[in-house]
């Protein structure tokens, strides 16, 4: 059975780690047989990134390498009622989500100072008195280093947010009236992604100006709210 680590679950959303929402929605959405496997954090795990999945003796980090991994063992085809253009599009929208957003949203949640502190309270809050600043410091500074890394780092925090807006509306006008991205009634793959990364965005327990900016835009928070209804019952349409 595949065992997937990843970080603990919160009480508001299947995980604070949009990539371990991303591999645990794709195993319920294809109903492949998992359990979870709790680590403390992501220096403990290959490559320092969570999640990573175990299969037999075989280790497998990074959400794309996993996702490539489970296509091959499980003999999957991915999105066979998309053609084409429809796949470029979703692959398009994808790279904003993951290479783009993502880093807006981490921005707000760990480097911001004001958004940081409201953060590390919802979060952290009730952990024991050392461990609530060990644990998120520990993380900050290995987010600090990524994002350093990443071209938004040049950016002042209105550049950033002006950014942000930017990414959710074009989302938010792509999926229109829709149900799902690309269908009235068959989920696709960026669907899984928009969920696990907007989803995120929308359930934070705190308020931080890149939610209240998707707060704005009813159908994000309707898709939202639907595929954490399928996520909850495993994907019972799929």
């Amino acid at each position: 059975m595949i065992k997937l680590c990843q970080f603990r679950a919160p009480r508001f959303f299947p995980n604070l780690s949009p990539y371990c929402v991303k591999i645990e929605s794709f195993l319920k959405l294809h109903h492949i047989p998992y359990e979870i496997e709790i680590i403390p954090g992501a220096h403990r795990a290959p490559r320092g990134k969570l999640p990573f999945i175990k299969d037999d003796e075989r280790v497998i980090s990074d959400s794309t390498v996993i996702i490539e991994y489970l296509k091959d063992k499980y003999k999957l085809n991915i999105d066979p009622h998309l053609g084409d253009k429809e796949k470029a599009e979703s692959k398009a929208l994808q790279r904003l989500i993951e290479e783009h957003l993502f880093y807006i949203h981490a921005y707000f949640r760990w480097i911001d100072h004001d958004s940081y502190k409201e953060f590390k309270k919802a979060v952290f809050g009730k952990m024991p008195f050392i461990m609530r600043d060990i644990v998120p410091t520990i993380m900050r500074r290995r987010l600090l280093k990524r994002f350093k890394s990443h071209a938004l780092s040049d950016h002042s925090k209105a550049e950033i947010l002006s950014k942000a807006q930017e990414d959710i509306t074009a989302l938010a006008h792509f999926l229109g009236d829709k149900k799902y991205f690309f269908s009235e009634n068959q989920i696709s793959f960026i669907d899984i992604i928009c969920f696990s990364f907007v989803g995120n965005i929308l359930n934070d327990v705190f308020a931080s100006p890149i939610k209240e900016i998707a707060l704005k835009h009813p159908n994000l928070k309707n898709h939202s709210d639907h595929m954490l209804q399928l996520f909850k019952s495993d994907f019972p349409y799929s």
